[in-house]
């Protein structure tokens, strides 16, 4: 009887970690979060930043309509709800009204965009800036060329 209740307590001796490997279980978390997390902040932001472009690009097309509408109507541009738009036509950069802006958001079926300098070569759009929500803020869009540079 004695015989088997030692037997008994030394099989219910072991129960649970020793303190030695809780803490090696705890190092290795530890570096394994201290990898992951970076990488996934980047991941993040790269995914902000392209989210951004494709938003720019989308209003890189509204505008290039809106452009050669416009200059198929003597400059002007006819929003769905039938507001005008004049559209500067011609060659270099100009500021571009709010109504410039609602129609670009007509378009793209997008709202807080916000083109704030318009360059054309004739009727191509040649570069533009705007901004745009980018990074869980605000940020500016830049196109020239076939670049787009993105700005927290």
């Amino acid at each position: 009887m004695l015989k088997q209740r030692k037997e008994m307590l030394k099989k219910q001796g072991k129960k649970g970690f020793t303190l030695v490997e809780l803490i090696v279980v705890i190092v290795i978390l530890g570096i394994l979060v201290a990898i992951a997390v970076p990488a996934l902040i980047g991941y993040i932001d790269r995914a902000q930043n392209q989210s951004a472009i494709v938003e720019a690009g989308t209003a890189r097309v509204a505008m290039q309509t809106i452009i050669s509408e416009a200059y198929a109507h003597n400059g002007e541009y006819i929003m769905n709800n039938g507001d005008p738009v004049t559209v500067p036509l011609g060659t270099g950069t100009s500021d571009v009204t709010d109504v410039l802006d609602a129609a670009i958001d007509e378009l793209t079926g997008t709202t807080g965009n916000l083109v704030y300098e318009l360059t054309l070569d004739g009727n191509l759009v040649t570069g533009f800036v705007m901004s745009t929500p980018v990074q869980g803020g605000s940020g500016t869009v830049e196109f020239t060329g076939n670049n787009f540079v993105v700005t927290p």
